[in-house]
């Protein structure tokens, strides 16, 4: 024999680096433990691994047919020297059936699981044989090398999903309703070796290249697309479910929320640098930082507007850039109502838990949408601990997960109190394999020091130097700003550095006391330097203190109109159900006086006397600058200045006569262009607000306070006014009979129910609440019809249409050009709301009608097949319908 013939044959570059490849996605998924046992794994060792089982099976009187695995174990010992051609220059050899045996041990603690692995490895052992037939003839051929280096690669991505699979701590758990996704991804490959399989054969037998060639082609289109297909398949089928679940833990409108307090909090970080760089070398924020089980709770505590929120907002964006471990967030704001209560808190943790996790997304689904359980207290905190302890997928070293919860402080005292014991629990859970840690942001109130006084704590109290450097950079900042300004009051470099260092000084740690002094004098007129020096030193530094400077100021020489005013933005500011954007607070200040023939709604520079006790975010809204600010306004220091009663009377008498305004535009009298007119000038904006709270409105009216009686009586002779408007007589025949049932929004409060004296408004409002019902039962059955089943609801929907039907429009009669882009820039993203009068997110809006019809599929209590390519149409009534199409079509086991 010649010497050349001993040269082992040389290796296409493009099969060795389909080999690499395949290795390289393997070794980023497999733990540094298990790296290390793979490199000293004989073939012989998963044989003996192999027997083992076997008896251990046979001992626990579940064997099984293991002979299965024996054309496995026989085609790698002949597969073995092209393998080794292939490995050639790399660790990876012994990876090629290292894996094995760790599989098989791992996955023999579930049998049904055993049985399925088994089953595949089988299959690939199968096709084995047929290369080692062939090895010899074409070892050299690189059309040969190509198909051995994608076989190789499809069974080192097997190992890699079964790795995967049973390798992390919770597959178990997950096994029954993961296992179907991990089956699609397994037969994908063991069809892809089935067709390099049936090319061989080709290969072998064909005369034609070009006929071999073409099939390579056919082949290889086919498995790019196949694997595009089931990665689309799994990102559609996983978000069908998670988007049940988000209904079923009636976060639609929440993780909306959670984004916008976010997004206003880094808004501020991003715009001043440098004010928050000193929190990651605090040593105990560096301790709770890293990947440690000491410091697993840490409270971060301080005045008020010393920089909590935004300590808290900077840590979660740290941690998630670095991703380098799981972090969920939730911050508590009093401007969304829901962000404040125990059940919204849990459930967008949960939520977040879920992102981006198709296995525990399945999980949810089948355990607790199709296994029919309530979303209670109760079940959403074993949710949450669950999920917690199933991050884990390397059991040699633990997954740390940071819960971030700030704003606790805004709470009522039961929902901290429960919190802070769910926080307690989940600390207790912590493992070898999960580790939590938890830093609560907020204000050291009485019960909180309580509950938290024990704990790591990391006080801006004694944070002096730390925070006088930030409010230093941020003062500087602002300044700078106001430079023309101090340029025309000839303000030398000395008179600003003094001016800066006061406000410093004085700001005691306090960033929104910076703040409030900045803008104080930014938007004051100052008629000298020394004027503008003298107002730094005179300005107090207690907060409360400084809002009855800022309220006496801005009060000084109003008349009363102009007060009463005041205190009608603010208190719509302070107490209306959710913020209002710019449009939607001109229109409320509108139709507050109660006078239904408004034309106009004010102009946006009403609002600005205001300032700077209120703010406008990017999204629009109005808000107060900080709780504080709502806590002065409606507490003793400020004398009472806002009411609730009083505001909660003033808007019920607002949202009437919204109602009964726009119901008189559609009257046939009025032209389009008129109607047009009002519309496009923003006159109703508040109308979506209005029909989703006009009627709870009324339920919580109170007449005892002082003052009360007249503003009670101008309300029930609008809603009279509106009834004459809205209503005919056939609607009271047909509905007086059932009106006893319906009008549970007056039943078993301690309200004055004002409108037991007044059976016809019963009537009226009981049609109003049955057409809502009614309406809710179309969204729930995925049916909606038009238009809607009471004339106000036809009406609202009518303005919604001709909202729609403007915003596209590039003329409308009547209308300039400038108006009309003011009202697109103002509408647009709002302009579809969601019809189910339970909706979170009702008056919030969507900027398009698929994106409504998206949200709206939330609510519905249809159930839809999830499985990728499923042909059947029709949504399923209840889940016994859903199971038994799985289990009929899909080969699910549903128990």
């Amino acid at each position: 024999m010649s010497s050349s013939s001993l040269k082992p044959p040389q290796v296409s570059p493009s099969a060795r680096r389909v080999v690499r490849d395949a290795f390289v996605e393997l070794e980023q998924v497999i733990s540094p433990a298990d790296r290390n046992s793979f490199k000293s794994t004989t073939l012989g060792d998963v044989r003996k691994a192999a027997i083992d089982i076997e008896n251990q099976l046979a001992a626990r009187q579940s064997l099984r047919n293991m002979r299965r695995l024996m054309p496995l174990f026989a085609g790698l010992e002949h597969y073995h020297g092209a393998i080794e051609v292939l490995c050639n220059g790399t660790p990876f050899l012994p990876w090629v059936w290292a894996p094995v045996k760790l599989i098989l041990q791992l996955s023999s603690e579930h049998v049904e699981a055993f049985d399925n692995i088994v089953e595949a490895y089988s299959r690939i052992g199968e096709t084995l044989g047929r290369f080692e037939v062939l090895r010899q003839v074409f070892e050299g051929n690189d059309s040969f090398q190509q198909t051995l280096a994608i076989f190789l690669s499809d069974t080192v991505k097997f190992h890699k999903e079964a790795y995967k699979f049973v390798r992390r701590s919770s597959w178990k758990l997950f096994f029954r309703t993961s296992w179907g996704r991990f089956q699609r991804h397994y037969s994908h490959i063991l069809d892809d070796l089935k067709r390099h399989e049936e090319l061989v054969d080709k290969e072998a037998n064909a005369h034609n290249i070009a006929t071999v060639h073409s099939i390579r082609n056919e082949i290889t289109s086919w498995r790019t697309e196949s694997m595009k297909k089931i990665a689309k398949d799994d990102v559609e089928h996983t978000n069908i479910q998670y988007q049940s679940i988000l209904a079923w833990l009636r976060m639609s409108n929440s993780v909306a929320e959670q984004s916008l307090i976010a997004d206003s909090i880094a808004d501020e970080i991003t715009r001043f640098p440098g004010t928050c760089s000193w929190v990651l070398k605090n040593k105990k924020i560096l301790t709770w930082l890293q990947d440690q089980a000491d410091g697993s709770y840490l409270w971060v505590k301080g005045k008020p507007g010393s920089g909590k929120s935004v300590i808290a907002t900077q840590l979660a964006t740290f941690l998630r850039q670095r991703k380098a471990s799981t972090t969920i967030r939730h911050l508590c704001s009093y401007l969304y109502r829901d962000s404040l209560k125990y059940d919204r808190i849990i459930a967008s943790l949960i939520c977040q838990l879920l992102h981006d996790n198709q296995d525990a997304v399945a999980y949810i689904y089948g355990e607790y949408i199709l296994g029919k359980k309530m979303a209670s207290n109760t079940v959403l905190e074993q949710v949450l601990i669950a999920l917690l302890n199933t991050l884990s997928i390397d059991p040699s070293r633990p997954m740390y997960v940071r819960i971030i919860l700030d704003g606790l402080d805004e709470c009522d005292e039961d929902t901290q109190q429960k919190l802070l014991t769910t926080v307690n629990r989940i600390i207790s859970t912590n493992s070898s394999l999960v580790v939590a840690k938890v830093l609560v942001s907020c204000r050291d109130t009485a019960r909180l020091s309580r509950s938290l006084s024990k704990k790591s704590t990391m006080s801006l109290y004694d944070e002096t130097q730390s925070l006088d450097s930030a409010i230093t950079a941020y003062t500087n900042q602002k300044l700078l700003s106001m430079k023309p300004k101090f340029d025309e009051l000839g303000l030398a470099g000395s008179d600003v550095s003094d001016i800066e260092a006061k406000i410093v000084q004085k700001a005691d740690g306090m960033f929104l006391w910076a703040r409030l002094v900045l803008e104080y004098l930014k938007n004051n007129i100052f008629f000298s330097r020394e004027e503008m020096l003298e107002a730094v030193d005179a300005l107090p530094r207690k907060l409360s203190d400084f809002y009855e400077r800022v309220l006496n100021q801005v009060t000084d020489g109003f008349e009363e109109q102009s007060i009463r005013r005041l205190k009608l933005i603010l208190g719509w500011v302070a107490f209306a159900k959710r913020p209002l954007r710019a449009f939607e607070l001109r229109s409320a200040l509108a139709f507050s006086s109660g006078k239904t023939g408004v034309q106009d709604a004010p102009p946006e520079s009403a609002l600005h006397a205001c300032k700077p006790l209120i703010q406008r975010s990017q999204d629009s809204t109005y808000s107060f600058i900080h709780i504080s600010v709502a806590e002065y306004l409606k507490g003793s220091e400020s004398g009472f200045f806002l009411q609730m009663e009083t505001a909660k009377r003033e808007q019920t008498l607002a949202c009437i006569t919204c109602l009964v305004s726009i119901s008189s535009i559609f009257e046939p009298s009025w032209t389009p262009e008129n109607r047009a007119q009002r519309i496009v000038k923003g006159l109703y904006g508040l109308l979506p607000y209005v029909m989703d709270s006009w009627i709870s409105n009324l339920a919580g009216l109170k007449g005892e306070s002082q003052g009360g009686e007249a503003a009670i009586d101008a309300i029930v002779n609008l809603t009279y006014e509106l009834l004459n408007q809205t209503s005919s007589v056939e609607e009271w025949i047909t509905s007086t009979a059932s009106t006893s049932s319906n009008d549970r929004w007056l039943s078993g409060s301690g309200h004055v129910q004002i409108f037991r004296q007044h059976p016809k408004l019963r009537i009226f409002i009981a049609n109003e609440v049955m057409a809502r019902e009614q309406r809710d039962k179309e969204i729930l059955d995925n049916n909606v019809k038009e238009p809607g089943r009471s004339r106000i609801q036809g009406i609202s929907e009518s303005y919604e249409s001709l909202v729609q039907e403007f915003l596209v429009a590039d003329h409308v009669p009547g209308v300039s050009k400038e108006l009309l882009q003011a009202f697109k820039e103002s509408f647009g993203q709002f302009a579809y709301t969601c019809r189910f009068s339970k909706c979170q997110r009702r008056s919030l809006g969507f900027d398009s009608a698929k994106k409504r019809a998206d949200h709206e599929k939330t609510h519905s209590q249809l159930l839809r097949c999830t499985q990728p390519g499923c042909a059947y149409p029709l949504p399923f009534r209840d889940t016994n319908g859903l199971k038994a199409h799985l289990q009929r079509y899909h080969g699910h086991r549903i128990s």
